[in-house]
C-alpha cells in the first residue's frame, strides 16, 4: 500500500551487501552503511486484492520471489485447529472436534460466493477468520463448555457480518457441523459458574471495569436490539478483538455501546470522525496554553 516513491527509497539496500542508504529527510548527507548480515523480507498480497497496488518491475526484480498459497488441505487445516485446542481437549475429543472444524470451514468457504454482508458485498473468509474463531473458543471453553465456545467463536466471525438471508444459511452450517441439528439449551443459558470480576448480561459474563456498574432505566431492549446486543456481548467475553458496528444513522450503535459501558463499569469515550479528523484527536498533540507556552494536551 505504500507509495512507489517510498519503496524506491529502499532500493539501494537490495542490490549488494556493501550498499548504503542516505537519510536526506533527517538532514544528514552521510550515507548509513548496510550491515553485511542485514536482510529484508518483504510480504505482499496479490495486486488483485482490494486496495492493493502492483509492485514496480524494477523493485520486484531485486527480490527472490516465493509464492506462498493459503493452506487448503484437510491435514493443514486440522493441524491448525489442533494447535489452538490441544491444551484443553484429550486425544479422542480433539480428533472429533478437529474434523468438525475442518468440515465446517470447507463448507463455509465453498458457499461464501453466494453470501452477502450487511453492505451487500461478498464476505471474505480466510485462515485468519478461522484462527480468530478458535482463539475465542479456546478462551471461553472452560467457562462456557465446548459446544457453546465453538458456537460463539464461529458465529462471531462467520455470521454476524452477514445480511439476514445469508445469516440463516451460515448459521445452518454451524449447527450442522459444530453443535448438531438440535442446538443444546446451553447456547442460550447463562453458565452456572460465575467468573470473578464479571457481570452477567443476557447469557454472557462480561469483564467489569473500574467504575461501579449501573443499569440505565432509559434504554429500551426491543427484540432486534437484544439480538444486536447478543452479538456484541459474544465478541466481548473473550476480550481479545476490537468490535466494528456497521449500520445506518440512528440505528442504535452508539447508544448500545454506551449502555454496555455503564452496565459493566467502563468509561465511555465518543469520538466523531469527520473529513478533518487527525491522529491528534486520538492520542493528543502539542498546543499553546493561556500563557503562550507549547504544552502537550491529551487526546
Amino acid at each position: 500500500l505504500a507509495p512507489a516513491e517510498t519503496l524506491e527509497c529502499l532500493s539501494g539496500l537490495l542490490d549488494r551487501t556493501a550498499n548504503s542508504i542516505p537519510l536526506y529527510e533527517k538532514g544528514d548527507l552521510t550515507p548509513v552503511p548496510r550491515h553485511p548480515d542485514f536482510r529484508i523480507f518483504a510480504c505482499m498480497n496479490p495486486p488483485t486484492d482490494a486496495t492493493k497496488r502492483h509492485l514496480s518491475a524494477g523493485l520486484r526484480n531485486r527480490f527472490t520471489e516465493i509464492y506462498v498459497p493459503e493452506p487448503t488441505e484437510d491435514r493443514d487445516i486440522g493441524q491448525i485447529a489442533q494447535g489452538y485446542l490441544c491444551s484443553l481437549l484429550d486425544g479422542v475429543q480433539l480428533s472429533s472436534v478437529t474434523q468438525r472444524v475442518v468440515d465446517f470451514y470447507k463448507a463455509a468457504t465453498k458457499i461464501a460466493g453466494d453470501l452477502r454482508d450487511g453492505a451487500n458485498g461478498r464476505p471474505h473468509y480466510s485462515l485468519r477468520t478461522l484462527c480468530r474463531s478458535l482463539l475465542h473458543a479456546r478462551a471461553c471453553l472452560l467457562t462456557y463448555g465446548l459446544e457453546r465456545a465453538l458456537f460463539d467463536g464461529f458465529y462471531m466471525n462467520f455470521v454476524t457480518l452477514l445480511d439476514d438471508k445469508s445469516t440463516a444459511a451460515m448459521a445452518e452450517l454451524i449447527n450442522k457441523h459444530l453443535v448438531g441439528p438440535k442446538p443444546p439449551a446451553s447456547l442460550r443459558s447463562l453458565p452456572s459458574a460465575h467468573p470473578p470480576g464479571c457481570v452477567p448480561m443476557l447469557e454472557f459474563y462480561c469483564p467489569c471495569g473500574p467504575l461501579p456498574p449501573q443499569k440505565p432505566d432509559d434504554f429500551i431492549m426491543t427484540p432486534s436490539v437484544t439480538a444486536n446486543m447478543r452479538n456484541v456481548l459474544r465478541a466481548l467475553v473473550s476480550a481479545k478483538f476490537p468490535v466494528l458496528l456497521q449500520g445506518p444513522t440512528s440505528s442504535g450503535k452508539t447508544s448500545m455501546v454506551a449502555y454496555l459501558a455503564k452496565c459493566t463499569g467502563h468509561k465511555f469515550v465518543r469520538i466523531n470522525n469527520h473529513e478533518h479528523t487527525d491522529i491528534q484527536e486520538y492520542v493528543g498533540g502539542y498546543a499553546t496554553d493561556e500563557s503562550g507556552r507549547l504544552v502537550f494536551r491529551e487526546g
